[in-house]
């Protein structure tokens, strides 16, 4: 395989450390011609800007260590975020909020239009500042895999890769979109050359929906060279990523004010951003509890910063709220915790849960402050079993090291694109034989006038 596309609607330039990042550093580093094609997310300052994102599509194109990145500004390509900020709670003005609410739910039923624009314009713009022809086409989503598709019956790509690294219809709050997103999962991966999932439960889901069998290879981690020093058990809780309403802190508050009494010294440290909305409801939330000064929200850190804060210690939280969208999920933070030696407190029933339970690196739990109120002081109060977790998450994570499950994806790759090219040639000449038999001059080429 000489070249090799990612086709991508995760803007890999804003967002830092996704699979994207991997994957086109690893196939860069083995030779191969790499492009990466990805929808830009949208963060206008001001009306113009935001009319000229909605109306005209743009591209432009960037080379960099040797990788050709293409950005697509599609139509319709909305500020990231908008549905969330648009469909918030705004009790302070009920009729303005109920109008907001009103019109995040268009904006989420329109969304459809916005994906089909996505699918054409990643497709169109490869069409016009790409290669003339890649030899397999990667779509990290359902969008980018219809583009790939659509680019394949254009003749652009030679083989197209599903990677299925998410249950897409989670993130969506129109029903109907959630029946489309779910439709061009499954088309996608039924018509794609190959693909494999990056979870067991979400392999599960794709074999029973489509009855093919995708090979799993897991969300890795970039092991250090020297595995750090298991911190000792610290009484702070740490939770790093995405916050959305999924992630449960607000049941991690609940209990804490429970726990108050018996563990004041309980802290929560929360790493990452989301909807500004969100956070705001999440801080007068924990003002209302009286935790003030026990929780505290750092916003976005860099990635090293993140692996020093984990370094000094505590619990991991994965304790997402029941839903589709976190029980297929395979979060980069369940490894980071286990590389830091922090045991973790998870949700049942999640990606997240069966690899805390196949590793016995934490405890799972029933989401809700209830079982939560249960399950913290047995791990506070047992420096023997928090340790004994801490060492088993920190040894299975070598299982995880992005070296070795980028080379399996890379053989998984390879064997994909040539048997894409197989079935190609047999086609090729089946068409032929066909088109020489229906011949009226016969298959004798000598009988033919000259």
């Amino acid at each position: 395989m000489r070249s090799y596309m990612i086709l991508s609607t995760v803007d890999v330039r804003a967002k830092p450390n996704n699979r994207e990042h991997h994957l086109m550093r690893h196939m860069a580093a083995q030779g191969i011609e790499v492009w990466v094609v990805y929808r830009r997310d949208c963060r206008q300052a001001g009306l113009a800007e935001a009319l000229r994102d909605a109306l005209v599509p743009w591209a432009r194109v960037l080379r960099e260590n040797g990788i050709t990145f293409v950005e697509v500004n599609p139509p319709l390509n909305h500020a990231h975020g908008l549905v969330d900020a648009l469909t918030a709670d705004v009790s302070a003005d009920r009729e303005h909020g109920l109008l907001r609410r009103c019109l995040g739910r268009l904006v989420a039923e329109l969304g459809i239009v916005k994906d089909i624009a996505t699918i054409l314009a990643l497709a169109f713009f490869v069409w016009r500042h790409g290669p003339a022809r890649v030899d397999l086409a990667a779509g990290l989503s359902p969008w980018g895999a219809a583009a790939g598709l659509l680019l394949c019956r254009l003749g652009r790509v030679a083989a197209v890769f599903y990677e299925d690294r998410d249950f897409e219809p989670g993130f969506m709050t129109s029903p109907l979109r959630r029946r489309w997103a779910g439709c061009l999962e499954r088309y996608g991966i039924r018509r794609a050359d190959g693909g494999l999932s990056i979870g067991r439960r979400l392999a599960t889901l794709r074999r029973e929906q489509t009855g093919c069998d995708l090979p799993v290879v897991p969300t890795g981690i970039d092991l250090p060279e020297s595995m750090p020093p298991v911190p000792p058990p610290r009484r702070r809780l740490v939770y790093t990523g995405h916050v959305a309403p999924w992630s449960g802190l607000e049941q991690v508050m609940e209990a804490m004010a429970r726990l108050r009494p018996t563990a004041p010294e309980l802290t929560l440290m929360v790493i990452g951003d989301g909807p500004p909305a969100y956070i705001e409801g999440l801080k007068r939330l924990a003002a209302r509890l009286d935790l003030q000064l026990a929780v505290a929200f750092t916003g976005r850190l860099s990635y090293p910063c993140v692996r020093k804060v984990l370094a000094e210690g505590g619990i991991g939280l994965a304790l997402f709220r029941p839903e589709p969208l976190r029980a297929f999920a395979v979060p980069l933070k369940v490894l980071d915790y286990m590389l830091a030696g922090l045991p973790i407190l998870a949700t049942q029933d999640t990606e997240s849960a069966e690899l805390v339970e196949r590793h016995d690196a934490g405890i799972v739990l029933a989401y809700g402050s209830d079982a939560l109120t249960t399950a913290l002081p047995r791990l506070l109060d047992d420096r023997a079993s928090w340790l004994q977790m801490a060492c088993n998450g920190q040894a299975a994570v070598a299982q995880y090291d992005w070296a070795t499950l980028l080379n399996r994806e890379q053989a998984i790759v390879e064997t994909t694109w040539r048997a894409a090219l197989l079935r190609q040639e047999r086609r090729r000449r089946s068409r032929a034989a066909t088109r020489k038999d229906h011949s009226p001059l016969g298959s004798d080429v000598s009988e033919r006038p000259r």
